[in-house]
């Protein structure tokens, strides 16, 4: 009984933390018309760890994986750290711009033929 009660414990703090706080911060932001780069951010990397999590073995059901991602989901979202602007600002900017570098010569020729076509 008390492991059910601490798994669903887990699950409710995992929704909690993961999708319920930042999806009402972001609504909250749109709400006011002003932007904020520490939502958009946390999405851009909560949907990177879903992306991780779905192409190799869903480790998300354990409880040793939860908890460390639990954790730094709470760093991303938390006011006092603002973990998703850090990460946005020191790793995401320069990994998304040598991908834009690399990928983008070729990708872009292929956009504007299609925005021309419509």
């Amino acid at each position: 009984m008390l492991g059910l009660l601490t798994d669903g414990g887990l699950c409710l703090g995992s929704f909690a933390i993961q999708l319920a706080y930042p999806m009402f911060k972001t609504w909250e932001t749109m709400s006011t018309n002003n932007p904020s780069k520490q939502w958009l951010s946390y999405w851009v990397i909560y949907s990177f760890l879903l992306l991780i999590e779905s192409l190799t073995f869903n480790f998300s059901c354990c409880t040793f994986t939860l908890i460390p991602k639990l954790l730094f989901c709470l760093w991303l979202i938390h006011p006092d750290f603002l973990g998703a602007s850090f990460l946005h600002e020191t790793v995401l900017d320069q990994g998304f711009t040598l991908v834009d570098q690399i990928v983008g010569p070729y990708l872009k020729p292929l956009l504007n033929k299609k925005e021309k076509s419509e």
